[in-house]
């Protein structure tokens, strides 16, 4: 009887820990926080503190990242070896939809970024990103700063779903209005700064935080205090 207690005990165990393996959906894991949905995108606010993991969970849909802070990581993908990542703050990284992990933070800060997810399916990228079966077509085509009056920018993703930018205001430049350039797109500020997006009244907003810009309109980013604005918009075609 006691053999048989000791099985069943092994077999419950076994299910507990293939039932903890199984990744349960973004929405429930609770490091991913919704902040905004639409049409276009899901944008999640994920804070996981030092040392900690989170649960292992699904990415059905492609997405951009955009990090806040510098950080140190395992990402543990189903099906492949763990990989150790690092990345600095504001990096932008685009992921091919259609898997699981989990992260574990091993910096002693907190990890933080916004996770963006893009609901049209990228099916052709020209630079920022690359799949199995889809290369770049024009490989060296993001990464390249420029400058143009008091705005610098550089683009970091392109495929025929999204488009993702990086901007910061030159030195001595106040303020600058960033044009519709024909798609719809989110404002992701790296810095304090202030913007009226979308033909809204002037918001002050700070890093995790993030703004809506409808076709058509414009964004006013401002300087708050003493530090040059940056930020990342996110175009959805």
């Amino acid at each position: 009887m006691k053999t048989i207690r000791c099985i069943l005990a092994i077999c419950w165990l076994a299910i507990a820990m293939a039932a903890q393996k199984k990744p349960v959906a973004i929405t429930a894991e609770s490091h991913h926080q919704l902040v905004l949905e639409n049409e276009y995108t899901r944008v999640f606010h994920v804070v996981v503190p030092s040392k900690q993991s989170t649960l292992v969970h699904a990415h059905d849909l492609d997405y951009v990242s955009v990090q806040i802070g510098a950080v140190d990581f395992t990402n543990e993908k189903v099906g492949a070896a763990p990989a150790e990542v690092k990345l600095d703050d504001g990096a932008v990284k685009f992921a091919k939809g259609g898997f699981a992990h989990k992260i574990t933070i091993l910096s002693d800060t907190p990890f933080e970024n916004l996770t963006i997810e893009v609901k049209k399916a990228s099916t052709k990228v020209v630079c920022g990103a690359t799949w199995p079966g889809v290369p770049a077509e024009e490989p060296e085509g993001c990464g390249l700063e420029r400058i143009t009056g008091q705005l610098g920018e550089s683009s970091n993703v392109r495929t025929d779903a999204v488009e993702v930018h990086s901007y910061f205001l030159v030195e001595r430049a106040r303020s600058v209005v960033v044009h519709d350039e024909g798609d719809p797109r989110l404002l992701v500020p790296l810095t304090q700064l202030s913007c009226e997006c979308g033909g809204a009244k002037a918001l002050e907003m700070k890093p995790g935080d993030v703004a809506w810009v409808a076709k058509g309109t414009p964004a006013k980013v401002s300087k708050v205090g003493s530090e040059s604005p940056q930020f990342v918009t996110v175009a959805f075609k």
